[in-house]
Protein backbone atom coordinates (compact mmCIF):
# COMPACT_ATOMS: atom_id res chain seq x y z
CA UNK A 1 0.00 0.00 0.00
CA UNK A 2 2.85 2.39 0.70
CA UNK A 3 4.34 1.80 -2.73
CA UNK A 4 0.92 2.25 -4.34
CA UNK A 5 0.40 5.45 -2.39
CA UNK A 6 3.85 6.73 -3.35
CA UNK A 7 3.29 6.36 -7.13
CA UNK A 8 0.19 4.45 -8.26
CA UNK A 9 0.87 5.07 -11.94
CA UNK A 10 4.34 3.55 -11.64
CA UNK A 11 2.83 0.46 -9.98
CA UNK A 12 0.41 0.14 -12.87
CA UNK A 13 3.00 0.89 -15.56
CA UNK A 14 6.00 -1.01 -14.23
CA UNK A 15 4.58 -3.62 -11.90
CA UNK A 16 2.26 -6.56 -12.29
CA UNK A 17 -0.98 -5.20 -10.83
CA UNK A 18 -2.85 -8.42 -11.64
CA UNK A 19 -0.95 -10.07 -8.79
CA UNK A 20 -2.38 -7.64 -6.26
CA UNK A 21 -5.18 -8.70 -3.95
CA UNK A 22 -8.63 -7.31 -4.81
CA UNK A 23 -8.52 -4.71 -2.03
CA UNK A 24 -5.08 -3.55 -3.23
CA UNK A 25 -6.38 -3.26 -6.80
CA UNK A 26 -9.23 -1.09 -5.54
CA UNK A 27 -6.72 0.95 -3.55
CA UNK A 28 -4.58 1.36 -6.68
CA UNK A 29 -7.55 2.72 -8.61
CA UNK A 30 -8.47 4.99 -5.70
CA UNK A 31 -4.95 6.37 -5.69
CA UNK A 32 -5.13 6.94 -9.45
CA UNK A 33 -8.35 8.90 -8.85
CA UNK A 34 -6.56 10.96 -6.23
CA UNK A 35 -3.59 11.46 -8.57
CA UNK A 36 -5.91 12.72 -11.31
CA UNK A 37 -7.51 15.21 -8.91
CA UNK A 38 -4.09 16.67 -8.14
CA UNK A 39 -2.77 16.44 -11.70
CA UNK A 40 -5.50 15.75 -14.31
CA UNK A 41 -2.93 15.18 -17.08
CA UNK A 42 -0.77 12.84 -15.03
CA UNK A 43 0.18 10.66 -18.00
CA UNK A 44 1.85 13.50 -19.88
CA UNK A 45 3.99 12.06 -22.71
CA UNK A 46 3.39 8.53 -21.50
CA UNK A 47 0.02 8.17 -23.24
CA UNK A 48 1.60 5.88 -25.87
CA UNK A 49 2.46 3.23 -23.25
CA UNK A 50 0.67 -0.10 -23.31
CA UNK A 51 0.12 -2.12 -20.17
CA UNK A 52 0.13 -5.78 -19.39
CA UNK A 53 -2.67 -6.30 -16.92
CA UNK A 54 -4.04 -9.70 -17.84
CA UNK A 55 -6.19 -10.89 -14.98
CA UNK A 56 -6.46 -7.47 -13.31
CA UNK A 57 -10.16 -6.99 -14.07
CA UNK A 58 -12.21 -9.33 -11.94
CA UNK A 59 -15.98 -8.87 -11.55
CA UNK A 60 -15.37 -6.82 -8.39
CA UNK A 61 -12.95 -4.49 -10.16
CA UNK A 62 -15.28 -4.18 -13.17
CA UNK A 63 -18.07 -3.02 -10.86
CA UNK A 64 -15.72 -0.61 -9.10
CA UNK A 65 -14.64 0.88 -12.44
CA UNK A 66 -18.15 1.18 -13.92
CA UNK A 67 -19.05 4.53 -12.27
CA UNK A 68 -15.62 5.93 -13.11
CA UNK A 69 -16.28 5.40 -16.80
CA UNK A 70 -19.42 7.53 -16.64
CA UNK A 71 -17.41 10.42 -15.18
CA UNK A 72 -16.83 13.13 -17.75
CA UNK A 73 -13.68 14.44 -16.13
CA UNK A 74 -11.11 16.24 -18.22
CA UNK A 75 -8.20 14.22 -16.93
CA UNK A 76 -6.43 11.13 -18.18
CA UNK A 77 -7.99 8.52 -15.89
CA UNK A 78 -11.06 7.83 -18.01
CA UNK A 79 -8.99 7.23 -21.14
CA UNK A 80 -6.49 5.14 -19.19
CA UNK A 81 -9.24 2.86 -17.88
CA UNK A 82 -10.67 2.45 -21.38
CA UNK A 83 -7.22 1.56 -22.71
CA UNK A 84 -6.74 -0.97 -19.94
CA UNK A 85 -10.10 -2.57 -20.77
CA UNK A 86 -9.14 -3.11 -24.42
CA UNK A 87 -9.10 -6.84 -25.15
CA UNK A 88 -10.33 -7.74 -21.65
CA UNK A 89 -13.22 -10.15 -22.12
CA UNK A 90 -14.55 -9.32 -18.65
CA UNK A 91 -15.40 -5.89 -20.11
CA UNK A 92 -18.44 -7.56 -21.67
CA UNK A 93 -20.11 -6.78 -18.32
CA UNK A 94 -19.54 -3.09 -19.17
CA UNK A 95 -21.05 -3.29 -22.66
CA UNK A 96 -24.00 -1.04 -21.78
CA UNK A 97 -21.71 1.56 -20.20
CA UNK A 98 -19.32 1.46 -23.15
CA UNK A 99 -22.25 1.72 -25.56
CA UNK A 100 -23.54 4.81 -23.78
CA UNK A 101 -20.07 6.38 -24.06
CA UNK A 102 -20.00 5.74 -27.82
CA UNK A 103 -23.40 7.41 -28.22
CA UNK A 104 -22.70 10.32 -25.85
CA UNK A 105 -22.30 13.41 -28.01
CA UNK A 106 -20.92 15.38 -25.04
CA UNK A 107 -17.89 13.11 -24.86
CA UNK A 108 -14.75 13.92 -26.76
CA UNK A 109 -13.90 11.94 -29.88
CA UNK A 110 -10.95 10.14 -28.28
CA UNK A 111 -13.04 8.80 -25.39
CA UNK A 112 -15.79 7.63 -27.73
CA UNK A 113 -13.18 6.03 -29.99
CA UNK A 114 -11.60 4.16 -27.05
CA UNK A 115 -15.01 2.85 -25.96
CA UNK A 116 -15.66 1.61 -29.50
CA UNK A 117 -12.25 -0.08 -29.51
CA UNK A 118 -13.11 -1.87 -26.26
CA UNK A 119 -16.33 -3.20 -27.75
CA UNK A 120 -14.61 -4.16 -31.01
CA UNK A 121 -12.09 -6.18 -29.00
CA UNK A 122 -14.79 -8.29 -27.34
CA UNK A 123 -15.65 -11.70 -28.67
CA UNK A 124 -19.37 -12.39 -28.92
CA UNK A 125 -20.38 -8.74 -28.99
CA UNK A 126 -22.20 -7.29 -31.98
CA UNK A 127 -21.05 -3.69 -32.19
CA UNK A 128 -22.74 -3.25 -35.56
CA UNK A 129 -26.02 -2.24 -33.95
CA UNK A 130 -24.41 1.09 -32.97
CA UNK A 131 -23.93 2.03 -36.60
CA UNK A 132 -27.52 3.15 -37.21
CA UNK A 133 -27.29 5.62 -34.36
CA UNK A 134 -23.83 6.86 -35.32
CA UNK A 135 -24.82 7.35 -38.96
CA UNK A 136 -27.99 9.19 -37.96
CA UNK A 137 -25.99 11.44 -35.64
CA UNK A 138 -23.82 12.24 -38.68
CA UNK A 139 -21.31 14.34 -36.78
CA UNK A 140 -17.65 14.17 -37.78
CA UNK A 141 -16.91 12.26 -34.55
CA UNK A 142 -19.72 9.73 -34.96
CA UNK A 143 -18.91 9.07 -38.60
CA UNK A 144 -15.25 8.55 -37.78
CA UNK A 145 -16.24 6.01 -35.13
CA UNK A 146 -18.69 4.38 -37.57
CA UNK A 147 -15.92 4.09 -40.16
CA UNK A 148 -13.71 2.42 -37.57
CA UNK A 149 -16.44 -0.08 -36.77
CA UNK A 150 -17.10 -0.82 -40.46
CA UNK A 151 -13.39 -1.32 -41.18
CA UNK A 152 -12.54 -3.32 -38.06
CA UNK A 153 -15.66 -5.41 -37.49
CA UNK A 154 -14.69 -8.52 -39.39
CA UNK A 155 -17.66 -10.48 -38.05
CA UNK A 156 -20.18 -8.69 -40.30
CA UNK A 157 -20.37 -7.96 -44.01
CA UNK A 158 -22.45 -4.81 -44.33
CA UNK A 159 -24.86 -4.64 -47.28
CA UNK A 160 -24.18 -2.15 -50.07
CA UNK A 161 -27.31 -0.15 -49.21
CA UNK A 162 -26.09 0.25 -45.66
CA UNK A 163 -22.64 1.34 -46.77
CA UNK A 164 -24.29 3.74 -49.21
CA UNK A 165 -26.20 5.37 -46.34
CA UNK A 166 -22.93 5.73 -44.46
CA UNK A 167 -21.21 7.34 -47.44
CA UNK A 168 -24.13 9.72 -48.02
CA UNK A 169 -23.90 10.79 -44.37
CA UNK A 170 -20.16 11.34 -44.84
CA UNK A 171 -20.82 13.42 -47.95
CA UNK A 172 -22.98 15.76 -45.86
CA UNK A 173 -19.87 16.69 -43.90
CA UNK A 174 -18.60 18.41 -47.01
CA UNK A 175 -21.85 19.87 -48.28
CA UNK A 176 -20.96 23.08 -50.05
CA UNK A 177 -24.43 24.60 -50.29
CA UNK A 178 -24.76 23.65 -53.98
CA UNK A 179 -28.00 21.82 -53.21
CA UNK A 180 -27.05 18.43 -54.58
CA UNK A 181 -29.35 15.51 -53.84
CA UNK A 182 -27.76 12.83 -51.66
CA UNK A 183 -30.51 10.33 -52.38
CA UNK A 184 -29.49 9.89 -56.01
Amino acid sequence: REIIKLDPYAVLANGDPSRLAINSRVYLIQQLISMEKNDPLFRRNDAWRRFSITGFFTPEIIEFVRPLLTDRGEGHLNGLLLELLYGVQEALALADTLSSIICDTTRNQHTRWLAADCLLSLRNYDIGHHLDWLIQEASPDSLLIASRIIMDDDTVSYPDAYLGAFLRACACLYHDGQGYDLDT
